[in-house]
Order: structure tokens, then sequence, then C-alpha cells
């Protein structure tokens, strides 16, 4: 069967079908409700990418119940899918592999995290090995050159490159990527190409392409054109572009959402109204999900910037603290 991507997916299930197309809308969306596919991927057995896109949302630790153990589940996942690799395509053999590294990696990384806190380091199968970071990323963006319609697999190549701090690499990954108006998550490609330019200092581009993304309300083009004001200077525009385009915020994860409105903060700190950032951050940046560190490290450096500015901040920092120790 094809996905909404019009790429294989080895199904005969709609159900299936139905739950991948709307976990790779919301994950590329920013969506909250990336973990539509977790509890289908418990139940169904014969659809081996169904569960190789599980076991890669639980290591990303997006909209999963954190009770659960991310790598036991993740390899319960990797092992169901495993079952039925004698039927799977060559694409979604490609994410076996990704996944399987990315579990081995995290497993390496537990076992020497475990080791330092007592004290121990031993050279063994899972803490002698290649960093997970720039190993996946090529695995993923060989998926993108083979399967260049493939705008979901590029949106987990994005994540890898933007956390390795990768700028060049951002930008040509991107620009491998199908540019195809009609697919239907041009926007989305529009977005991350805006985002990649804006990381290496190619400004107008950025905020065309930002722009042009936006007017499908994609938050994360949204957000590449905030860059691009605080960048020049436009401090007005950015507050102004941001307010208008808020509502599409409301239905993103915590991260995007409190992450835009950090931004929108940024402005308004710009502009000295110290007492607007600290509505925003009471009312929008801090408090939506507190446990995320994505949104400790939001609230964190907002509260550093207003440090520097010696506006006071009360008991702020204690609550932070409470939740990040």
């Amino acid at each position: 069967m094809k996905d909404i991507q019009n790429l294989d997916v080895t199904t005969n299930n709609h159900e299936v079908i139905t739950v991948i197309n709307k976990m790779y809308s919301e994950l590329l969306g920013y969506g909250s409700h990336a973990g539509c596919i977790m509890e289908p991927a418990k139940v169904i057995d014969e659809s081996p990418f169904l569960h190789i896109l599980a076991a890669y949302l639980v290591m990303l630790r997006e909209n999963v119940d954190s009770k659960f153990d991310s790598i036991q589940l993740a390899h319960s996942f990797v092992k169901k899918a495993e079952k039925n690799r004698d039927i799977m395509n060559d694409r979604e053999v490609a994410y076996l592999r990704v996944v399987k590294t990315m579990l081995n990696c995290q497993i390496r990384d537990r076992v020497r995290d475990a080791e330092l806190r007592n004290g121990l380091y031993s050279d063994n199968e899972y803490t002698n090995g290649p960093e997970d970071g720039a190993e996946v990323s090529e695995m993923l963006e060989y998926i993108v050159d083979l399967w260049p319609r493939d705008i979901f697999a590029l949106k987990l190549v994005h994540m890898h490159y933007f956390n390795l701090g990768d700028t060049q690499a951002l930008l040509r990954s991107a620009q491998k990527a199908c540019l195809d108006r009609s697919h239907p998550f041009h926007h989305f490609l529009l977005g991350m190409l805006a985002f990649a330019f804006i990381e290496n200092g190619r400004v107008e581009e950025a905020e065309r392409y930002g722009r042009k993304s936006s007017e499908a309300n994609d938050p994360w083009g949204q957000h590449a054109v905030a860059h691009c004001m605080e960048l020049t200077g436009r401090s007005d525009d950015g507050i102004k572009w941001m307010e208008e385009h808020s509502h599409c915020w409301e239905e993103c994860n915590s991260f995007m959402k409190t992450h835009n409105w950090w931004h929108t903060a940024l402005f308004y700190l710009d502009r000295e109204s110290y007492d607007k950032v600290l509505e925003l951050y009471d009312k929008r940046v801090w408090g939506v999900c507190k446990e995320n560190p994505q949104d400790q490290m939001n609230a964190t450096s907002l509260l550093w910037r207003l440090d520097l500015r010696r506006v006071p901040v009360a008991e702020r920092w204690q609550d932070v603290a409470e939740h990040v120790a």
C-alpha cells in the first residue's frame, strides 16, 4: 500500500496507513499527537514499518508515556519488526538499520552513564563504538538520497544535523529532497529549507522560504522568519509576525509552542518591555510541560537574559530548579 507521500508501506491494513500518515503530519508539524502510533503498534503484528516508527518515536521521547523504559519498549518494537523482515521493502530495511543503530547507542550510553556514576569504565560492545549522531544522520540522509519524496525522513535528518551543529549538512540534505509543489508535505520542506538557510547566514533566502511555508501554517517556518527578524534587528516586525501566527501553535507540542513564544519574548526584551517578557514567561514559556528538557532550556535561557539585565524574577528560578533536579 502507499502512504501519503506515495511511498510503499508493507501492509494490507488501511488503519496502519492512516495512523502512519497522521504520525508523519504530527511530527513534521510539531503536533502533540505523534504518539498516535503507539497503541496500534502494540496490537498490530503484520506491519513492520509501524513497529519501526514506534521504536524511533520512543527513542525521540516524543509524546510517549515516561513511565515506560524507553530502551526496553523500543527493543520490543524492533523485535516485532524483525519478525517480518523477509517481507520488508528496501526503504523499511533502511529505517530498521537506523533504529537499531540508535538503540545500540542508547544502550551503550546507559551502560557508560552507570559505569561513570559508579566510578567504573570499561571497553565493551556498548561503550566502545561510534557516536550515534553522525552515523544515524548519514543513514537517514541515505534514505533521502534514494527516496527524495520522503520528507518525513528529511525531518529526522534535519533534527539530527541540527543537534550536531552541522549547518552545512543541514542545508545540503534539505536541498536533496523533492520540491514538487503537489507533495502534501511541501510546506514542511520549505520550512526546513528556511531554517537551514538562516543557520548558514543566508537571511534573504531564509525569510522568503519561511514566509512561503507559513502560508500553510508551518510553525517551523514561522520560527525561521523570527530568526531572520531577530538577526536584522526588526523587533517590532518580529512581535507582529509572531503574534499574528500564534494561533497556529495551540495544537503544537510543548517545545514548539513554548519556543515560539520564547522568541516572541526576546523581541519584547529587545524593546525593554520587561513586564511583558515576564507575562509571557509566566503564561506561555514556562508551565506547559515542566518535565520537558526543551521547555526547561527555554525557561532558563529567558531567565538568564533577564538576570543579565538585572530584572527581578522573584522565585521563578527556584521553580525551574525543582524540575531540572
